[in-house]
């Protein structure tokens, strides 16, 4: 399934708009006060993105568990932090073109939101278990 049919289906099946790209082809959706945004790429794959929140820059010790987690693909669950141009941490994982039918990437959007859930209550402050030192 192309990304486009399948971020149309999931529209569907959660009772939103039909879903319209911007400029550059991205979709973005709102779910659970989290914005996922997905980026077409040139293979018909896609690469979905969540803002998580901003990290003070004096705080080194959250911004060396990102970069742990990140090396040891702890609490990512597959996916990868990064960070993006307006300088917020954000949470990516990128889909391969026929990758999965919508059963399988239904779940995996649910795990992603799950994760962004939790990695952007950490970084506004709700500190979950994994970020007590």
């Amino acid at each position: 399934m192309r990304d486009a049919d399948l971020i149309e289906r999931l529209g569907t099946e959660l009772g939103l708009p039909p879903p319209s790209p911007d400029g550059a082809g991205r979709h973005g959706l709102c779910l659970d006060g989290l914005t996922l945004v997905f980026q077409p790429d040139a293979d018909d794959g896609f690469t979905l993105e969540c803002p998580l929140g901003q990290v003070h820059p004096d705080d080194e010790a959250l911004q060396e568990m990102l970069l742990e987690s990140n090396l040891f693909a702890d609490g990512v669950g597959g996916c990868v932090l990064g960070m993006n141009e307006a300088g917020q941490v954000c949470l990516v994982r990128r889909f391969r073109p026929g990758e999965a039918g919508f059963p399988r990437f239904r779940a995996a959007l649910e795990r992603f939101a799950n994760l962004a859930d939790y990695w952007s209550r950490g970084l506004s402050g709700g500190v979950p278990p994994h970020f007590q030192p």
